[in-house]
């Protein structure tokens, strides 16, 4: 195995649960004694370090020889991966089959054909029931070049049958292959470019789109089905659809539980419908149905939450944290936040998420917190946690979140009175986003409306805040200005200097 680098090996032993270390432990001890064997000595001084120093596992080892070190690193990895697929093996049918698929070619290389077959059949079911065609269509090959190659006397229709699953599933998986190149495709494009922002890019994103989306592919099984709602999903997701967003996040759900070995197969994939869903009801601010389906969310991560793996786990963390904050948003329960920001932050520190969370999406979850603390009218708060957004602002997946983060920053410090950062902070912002190129009626009315602040008299202040109140309710009527107010809710906060309320009894009221 090729890897041996000190950092991903670590890490890797770092992720290891207690049972995974013990079972390690008694499966080096039945190959080797363990006590003797130098990458033993390694992963037991990887283990008992906090933070990697690798001069130190060195003298604990005595190693003079680096050839000799690097070749035990990797052979450490390697039996590290062998004990863990042996754990996952009964919990993973996708990696059970790839077993057998594996004692096939064993078997069939030693002329075994007749055991060869009785193993591709228990392969197959395996494949069959868990939606795992790409491993079933390397069986049925292997299958078929034992029955053209050698004398099994199988009767002449189940060869009949091969041939005509063989077809099936072989255009099955071409159509498979076409919806998911046209999702990634879509997945990129809002990677580089967003939603789109004009008449102009909506025209040429149908042009190029439309009728691959909704006319290329009519999904058969379960898994097409889903895979049909992600692209779909994400098409009208670009598009600012917020509404056709929800309606085929809701079909994603029905479909998986329309299949409950689907479910087993890739819950993942479930999570993130749930995801898309909540995300579709929060942007057209449905606060009822946004409840109902949360409940079916945290329903599911309950009854499911010994099943979950450790990635799921992590795409859980987020995505039903993000979940709830925005639940609370709708209902403009700023101070109910309180206590699942605490959880939120024990959690990251406890379990070590954000080590393993992408850093755009610990960013998301920052942003999420930031609009609490200033709805609890805890400005100071809020701005430590906008600062972070800003100054590591390299890692960003995109910039939708820097643009609004520094938008959001000067809305602390006019609640702060911080009079001149406010006015630095305009002049450095305006140069960001002319850098950027994404320019919004929202950005430069923004910009405007704090220029103005800052030049009025205190008394002169709400007027201020009405002129541009009427500015962004304009502005609003636009469908591509719209998702900017959507990401940050700087009309209501506008709205609560004029009425002189606090955003949570504003947002309360509205409900």
């Amino acid at each position: 195995m090729p890897i041996s680098r000190t950092e991903d090996l670590f890490t890797l032993i770092k992720s290891l649960s207690k049972s995974e270390k013990r079972a390690f432990r008694l499966y080096v001890e039945r190959i080797a004694e363990s006590q003797n064997l130098v990458y033993m000595k390694i992963f037991d001084a990887m283990d008992q370090q906090k933070v990697l120093n690798e001069p130190e596992i060195k003298r604990k080892i005595k190693s003079q020889n680096s050839t000799s070190y690097s070749n035990a690193k990797r052979h450490l990895y390697e039996q590290l991966m062998i004990s863990l697929r042996l754990i996952q093996k009964s919990k993973k049918a996708n990696i059970k089959v790839r077993e057998l698929i594996d004692f096939c070619y064993i078997l069939y290389d030693k002329g075994l054909y007749l055991q060869t077959l009785k193993i591709l059949e228990r392969a197959k079911y395996l494949a069959h029931k868990n939606h795992l065609d790409f491993a079933l269509l390397t069986l049925l090959e292997l299958e078929k070049t034992i029955h053209s190659r050698h004398i099994t006397r199988t009767p002449e229709e189940p060869v009949e049958y091969l041939l005509d699953e063989v077809a099936e599933l072989g255009s099955s998986i071409n159509e498979r292959i076409s919806s998911t190149n046209l999702k990634l495709h879509l997945h990129k494009y809002y990677i580089n470019h967003g939603h789109v922002r004009s008449e102009e890019e909506e025209r040429i994103f149908v042009a190029r789109y439309q009728d691959e989306v909704l006319q290329g592919f009519r999904p058969r099984s379960a898994i097409e089905k889903v895979t049909f709602r992600q692209t779909l999903v994400w098409y009208y997701y670009i598009l600012n659809d917020f509404h056709q967003c929800f309606h085929h996040a809701s079909k994603w759900i029905d479909a998986f539980e329309s299949d409950t070995e689907l479910l087993h197969r890739d819950i993942n994939l479930l999570l993130r419908g749930y995801h898309y869903a909540l995300t579709g009801l929060f942007s057209i601010r449905d606060h009822e149905r946004h409840g109902t389906y949360l409940q079916r969310f945290e329903k599911l991560c309950e009854e499911q939450k010994s099943k979950l793996s450790e990635n799921s786990f992590i795409i859980r963390f987020m995505y039903l944290n993000v979940a709830r904050l925005d639940h609370f948003f709708l209902r403009g329960d700023f101070v109910g936040t309180v206590n699942r920001i605490k959880r939120i932050e024990r959690q990251l520190q406890k379990h070590e998420y954000a080590s393993k969370m992408d850093q755009h999406k610990i960013k998301v979850i920052n942003y999420k917190i930031a609009w609490s603390y200033l709805g609890q009218n805890k400005a100071s708060t809020a701005l430590s946690y906008l600062l972070a957004i800003v100054e590591d602002s390299k890692n960003s997946l995109r910039k939708d979140i820097q643009i609004y983060s520094r938008i959001m920053i000067l809305m602390c410090y006019y609640d702060m009175d911080m009079l001149a950062r406010l006015h630095q902070s305009i002049v450095t912002f305006k140069k960001y986003f002319n850098r950027v190129s994404i320019s919004t009626d929202f950005q430069d009315l923004s910009i405007k409306m704090f220029r103005a602040l800052l030049r009025a008299g205190s008394s002169d202040q709400i007027e201020i805040f009405k002129e541009f109140h009427e500015k962004f309710e304009e502005i609003k009527k636009d469908r591509f200005e719209k998702r900017s107010f959507i990401y940050l809710d700087i009309e209501n906060w506008m709205l609560s200097k004029i009425k002189k309320q606090s955003l949570s009894q504003l947002l309360s009221q509205s409900l």
